[in-house]
């Protein structure tokens, strides 16, 4: 994909996500770095359509700057089937177009620092994107699902494997409220070198909202919790 037609398609695919009048929930998140305040995460769900957006506060940014942005369009099956992602990340800045077929997986990058690139693959199964794999957990959840889940993910450059694994349900302290929540331990590998676990507690009320998510990232160890749960009874049903 040439590289204008690249940045028209994620231009188009972030607008029709990121709109808050078109979404039928949209979640707000605090999010926290080695105890200190670091930043906001928001959710935009509307069906097969989900965005998310995370972004430093003013005093990180002055440190180490984030601007992240992914909108992913999933098949019936909860599957991606179009993935937009891109990362601003100190003075790095990239951009992702991911087509996700049923049998092959089409990825093109632009980037300011290093070439541009375009690949493709015959996945042996298919594979989530870096943020539609919280609905699937999401739907276990809804549906009183207590067994383990493994699925692979694609991220633009890399495929991981991610093993989720229920606990038992526990009570939780948001700035919402205290939660009913059930927890899940994800593990993300990729090799024999690279391995990565996180918590994530989904709300067990309605809506099964993810509350809140703990682990150890490259900067250190981190929250994120949520702060602000927006629905649109109109789109919502």
């Amino acid at each position: 994909m040439r590289k204008g037609k690249l940045l028209l398609a994620i231009s188009l695919l972030f607008g029709l996500c990121s709109s808050s009048a078109l979404a039928a929930e949209k979640l707000e998140y605090e999010v926290k770095m080695l105890g200190t305040e670091f930043g906001s995460a928001t959710l935009y769900i509307n069906g097969a359509d989900t965005y998310g957006h995370l972004k430093t506060n003013e005093k990180w940014s002055s440190v180490h700057f984030i601007n992240n942005r992914i909108a992913s369009r999933t098949w019936r099956d909860g599957f991606p089937r179009h993935t937009q992602i891109e990362y601003r990340v100190k003075d790095k800045h990239k951009k992702y177009a991911i087509t996700f077929g049923r049998k092959q997986i089409r990825s093109s990058r632009t980037s300011n620092k290093g070439p541009n690139r375009r690949s493709s693959f015959k996945p042996k199964q298919r594979m989530h994107d870096v943020i539609s794999w919280l609905a699937k957990v999401r739907t276990m959840v809804v549906h009183g699902f207590n067994a383990p889940l493994s699925f692979k993910v694609f991220s633009g450059v890399r495929s991981y494997d991610v093993e989720c694994t229920p606990l038992k349900v526990e009570t939780i302290s948001t700035p919402l409220g205290m939660k009913v929540a059930k927890p899940y331990n994800i593990t993300i590998t990729r090799s024999k070198d690279y391995k990565r676990k996180f918590k994530v507690w989904f709300d067990t009320a309605r809506g099964h909202t993810p509350l809140r998510l703990v682990g150890k990232f490259k900067l250190g160890n981190a929250e994120v919790l949520i702060k602000s749960i927006k629905r649109n009874a109109t789109k919502a049903q």
